[in-house]
């Protein structure tokens, strides 16, 4: 392996329900490096929907933001960034940078749509006339933020696939860069 991948550090960002807690175990495991993901250590055991919605969205996203902050630096690791990281407006560029190679992991809109969905409508669609067309939205602004810092994209298209398999098809694409 040689490039920005080569120190087996990554970080994981995309929209909500892409995959990056999921493909980020599996793809620390594959490197045999720790795994973080953001939204464990901001909501320490709870449930990130009822956090969002007991704090507010000002005060979620400034915690948030010190989470990142918190992990600057560091060896090698995967880290999952929560879903609204990327837009946070109180995490800048630099700081994203200081966790290490960026990874977008693009998902299919229709298939987060569903995922999203299924679990119930979060907190930050509540109040959407139309949940889908809302998160659409969000995600379209979020994926212009995510393409722009990316160091690499990797595109989640087509059917749904065991995660195993999209793990192995990002630790390969990753090794190449």
């Amino acid at each position: 392996m040689s490039g920005i991948f080569e120190q087996h550090r990554a970080v994981l960002a995309g929209p909500k329900h892409c995959g990056k807690s999921t493909l980020g175990r599996l793809l620390a495991a594959a490197w045999g490096v720790d795994f973080i993901d953001t939204d464990e250590l901001l909501a320490a055991g709870r449930p990130v929907r009822e956090l969002y919605r007991e704090l507010g969205e000002e005060a979620f996203r400034r915690r948030e933001a010190g989470i990142v902050r918190s992990l600057g630096g560091g060896g090698p690791r995967v880290i999952a960034l929560g879903g609204g990281v990327v837009g946070n407006r109180f995490v800048s560029r630099d700081d994203l940078r200081a966790l290490g190679p960026l990874v977008f992991l693009d998902l299919d809109d229709e298939i987060c749509i569903s995922r999203v969905l299924a679990g119930g409508i979060p907190a930050f669609l509540g109040s959407a006339a139309d949940p889908a067309a809302e998160l659409r939205r969000i995600n379209a602004e979020r994926r212009c933020r995510c393409r722009e810092y990316a160091d690499a994209v990797f595109a989640i298209r087509g059917a749904e696939r065991p995660p195993e398999v999209v793990a192995a098809e990002l630790a390969a694409f990753l090794e190449e860069r």
